[in-house]
């Protein structure tokens, strides 16, 4: 079973295509250019997804119930 390609990942699988063709003929100059093709493309049409990174903060939340005087909490914390 083949999965629908998306016009960004077809437009994509164009031009690795139009450059692996150019390379085969021998034409690296002509490979060049539409790899500078494609490096100018991304970050505009194509845009890598990836997933959110979840890193907890080593800087506990400030609780001004619990922990009292901010200034003072800082300082027990080292927070410049």
């Amino acid at each position: 079973m083949s999965r629908k390609l998306n016009n960004r990942t077809a437009g994509l699988r164009n031009f690795v295509e139009k450059a692996l063709m150019k390379v085969r003929e021998k034409d690296l100059a002509g490979a060049e250019l539409v790899l500078v093709d494609l490096w100018n493309d991304i970050g505009c049409a194509y845009v890598c997804k990836e997933p959110k990174r979840v890193t907890p903060s080593p800087v506990p939340n400030y609780d001004p119930k619990k922990d009292g005087d901010y200034n003072a909490w800082l300082i027990a914390h080292n927070i410049d």
